[in-house]
């Protein structure tokens, strides 16, 4: 079986656990039973650099927990090796952090939703959103014993 290659990016000063987040992203993988070498990035934030990215890419001035990027569309994004490259994630750990909720929780379920976006996953519409929402319940149960 092919490695997953997933890219942890600390851009601000704001650390968290690394192996936590990789053990996350490679469950989600395994969940969607993905048979490909996944390609993803994860860049880890804080408020103002993720009020920035919303802002130049979204239009919305303000500061989100997670934005994703997704290559994915209805065809495939795949190179000649065999890689899928699914996009990038942006997660803000200085709002999760504040939140005052569950930390591992909040992560696990922010980047369960992002990761649907990546896998092309929208909740523009009633029907997409009670599908996504399913689908996010699933792959967050697969992470309850993280």
């Amino acid at each position: 079986m092919l490695k997953n290659k997933i890219n942890i990016i600390f851009a601000d000063k704001f650390k968290t656990d690394e192996k936590l987040l990789r053990e996350i992203l490679e469950r989600l993988i395994k969940a969607e039973k993905i048979q490909k070498r996944v390609v993803v990035s994860l860049v880890v934030v804080g408020n103002k650099t993720i009020k920035e990215i919303n802002k130049m890419f979204r239009g919305k001035n303000r500061i989100t927990s997670i934005l994703s990027f997704p290559l994915l569309s209805s065809s495939k994004f795949i190179t000649p090796e065999e890689e899928l490259f699914l996009g990038d994630i942006i997660i803000n750990i200085e709002k999760i952090k504040k939140e005052k909720k569950d930390f591992k929780a909040e992560i696990k379920k922010n980047l369960a939703h992002s990761f649907l976006h990546l896998l092309s996953y929208t909740h523009n519409s009633q029907r997409d959103e009670k599908i996504m929402k399913k689908e996010e319940e699933k792959l967050i149960g697969v992470l309850n014993d993280i």
